[in-house]
């Protein structure tokens, strides 16, 4: 055995503790989201009660955060299986884990950390799950590139993953990191590319048998709008259809919708020790002469406006395509759809200007155009852009042409969602305000906006040129939602567990209208006791106040390379609230900015 192997049996109990001090970590890159159904993980509790054996875990220690974690290579699922059921997450069929039979678990129990749901299972079964010895292969001295290898080649044999996630996994370029970043943004589970275990339900899809994941499944875009089902997402087919879809923006030599052509875009080959396929060169070149930021400009900017219209005007795109048809699975009508707005937004530099005229356009398109070639699965490229420039023909006319710079079409709609989604697991970041006038009174409150300053220096304050926002016109809180509805009579719009208000029902009341409102924020931003006096102009440079889902959203951005003090202080984001530092640790802030 190498040296820097080890292979031994840890007791439940001993790796819970590790996983309450905060020690295993998920590297997204090559993981994927918590998939198992409540029955899988029940299954898997049912294994250990009966004290048979389980699968190897594979760890790898790495440094993180200038801390030693263990990076879960195989087992993710397994280790959250354990733990959620330990923290009261769901039951067996006979009750929830007894909390009091392990010290850590009756100490959160005791601190009001968990609390003991009923009925309980029986102490002398939990004692039995608390003591198993689980299996665990632990490694010393891994790099990210031989763990990421690891973790492919243990998933290669049978059907552990599916086909696109053993072509994400371990995929190193370009292509890969731009599929799965836009996939994530879609689905709302953004992260950074290391999140801990503890973190994972948060930004994992739920069904209704897994409350306590943080994503809805049926409000992801796809499922809501019936393009895909639950069953497409868990096997990573809406990363499949933005592959297609990227490979249609970028290469001018088309290629076939299949499966091949994905694993040459890969460079995928189920063979580990078998030749890289020649199309990811192709794929990787094209971005290059492109550009990754410009691609998911576009992507973004074309999505934004299908996803912006079907919200205003409460459609499912399924409905409004399909009319002698009742279709769950449209990812190859939507795939048309977006290349015809593809070619008249970007290739073109339009935008839309009659939204009615254009869905009356649209209105049942796909059963005279696109439904007997998808019976018939005898989709092609040339049959796909054919059918693209038989829709432009039919919806051109309510395009217009787009002016240099012009304003509505620096579109943030995907940007808000990816800061929404990135808040649930980064809240340090960010932080979201349902306006700035007081319910009760009605008054303007200006220390609100300075505090809103002052969280952003916070932010800043994190390290050098840290990118944080504050967002003002959504809450995450239902009941101020609701306040602002009755005072203002003017409904809200829910983006997972966010209420989107906008700021305009507020500003037309107390201000006349937005651009006053803005006016009277920015003044007082200018009177916030903020040094150096750059940072607040480099505040009041970045504001900005975009739709988002039909709202007015302002927003605030931080990202300075200096310290930056507020009303004499230095101050600290933790968590989601802004700490003073104390002042014999300034000298740690300063030191950030120095590296």
């Amino acid at each position: 055995m190498p040296e820097n192997l080890t292979i031994q049996g840890i007791h439940v109990q001993t790796l819970y503790s590790q996983y309450a001090s905060k020690k295993f970590i998920v590297n997204r890159k090559y993981q994927r989201k918590l998939a198992w159904t409540i029955e899988e993980k029940r299954n898997f509790i049912d294994t250990i009660i009966r004290g048979l054996p389980v699968p190897l875990f594979l760890l790898a220690e790495v440094k993180n955060d200038n801390d030693i974690k263990l990076e879960i290579i195989d087992g993710m699922q397994r280790l959250d299986a354990i733990f959620s059921f330990v923290e009261q997450k769901y039951m067996l069929k006979d009750g929830y884990f007894d909390l009091s039979v392990m010290a850590d678990t009756l100490e959160k129990m005791k601190s009001k950390t968990i609390q003991q749901r009923e009925p309980v299972l029986d102490s002398k079964i939990c004692k039995e799950i608390a003591n198993y010895l689980l299996p665990v292969s632990k490694s010393l001295s891994m790099v990210e590139e031989e763990i990421e290898e690891t973790f492919r080649r243990i998933n290669s044999s049978g059907r552990h993953l599916s086909y696109q996630e053993l072509r994400q996994a371990g995929a190193i370029g370009k292509f890969p990191d731009l599929v799965s970043g836009l996939a994530a943004e879609i689905r709302g589970d953004i992260s950074r590319d290391s999140v801990l275990l503890n973190d994972m339900s948060k930004i994992s899809i739920t069904n209704r048998r897994l409350e306590y994941y943080g994503i809805n499944i049926y409000e992801i875009f796809w499922v809501k709008n019936d393009i895909m089902s639950y069953r497409n997402i868990r096997e990573s087919k809406d990363e499949e259809l933005i592959a297609h879809i990227i490979s249609d923006m970028i290469l001018d030599n088309k290629e076939n919708y299949n499966a091949e052509a994905l694993d040459s875009y890969y460079g995928y080959n189920s063979n580990p020790l078998g030749e890289t396929p020649l199309g990811k060169t192709k794929i990787e070149t094209a971005i290059d002469r492109i550009s990754e930021e410009v691609i998911k400009k576009q992507f973004d900017t074309v999505f934004s406006a299908i996803e912006e219209i079907l919200t205003k005007k409460t459609l499912k795109f399924a409905n409004l395509i399909y009319k002698k048809s009742d279709r769950k699975e449209n990812w190859r009508s939507f795939h048309v759809i977006f290349m015809a707005f593809f070619d008249l937004m970007v290739r073109q530099s339009k935008k839309v200007y009659d939204e009615d005229g254009l869905l009356s356009s649209l209105n049942g398109i796909g059963d005279e155009l696109i439904d007997n070639r998808v019976s018939e699965r005898l989709w092609d490229w040339q049959f796909n852009d054919r059918t693209v420039k038989s829709i432009v023909g039919r919806i051109q006319s309510y395009f217009v042409e787009r002016v240099v710079d012009d304003p509505a079409f620096d579109d943030w709609t995907r940007n808000i969602t990816k800061i929404l989604m990135q808040s649930i697991t980064e809240q340090n970041q960010y932080d979201f305000k349902i306006g700035v006038h007081d319910f009760n009174t009605g008054k303007y409150n200006e220390p609100l906006v300075w505090d809103i300053i002052k969280t952003l220096t916070a932010i800043n304050n994190l390290g050098p040129n840290r990118v944080g926002y504050v967002l003002i016109g959504l809450t995450d809180d239902l009941k101020s939602a609701e306040k602002h509805k009755a005072k203002y009579h003017s409904p809200f719009v829910q983006v997972q567990d966010f209420y989107i208000t906008g700021v305009k029902d507020e500003a037309r009341t107390k201000t006349g209208n937005v651009d006053k409102f803005l006016h009277k924020i920015i003044e007082s931003i200018k009177k916030a006791p903020v040094k150096p006096e750059s940072y607040l102009q480099s505040i009041l440079n970045n504001i900005k106040s975009r739709q988002y889902h039909g709202k007015e959203i302002l927003i605030l951005k931080t990202e300075f390379n200096e310290p930056v003090w507020y009303d004499g202080r230095l101050f600290e984001r933790n968590g989601s609230h802004s700490e003073p530092v104390k002042e014999e640790n300034y000298y740690k802030v300063y030191n950030k900015f120095q590296k």
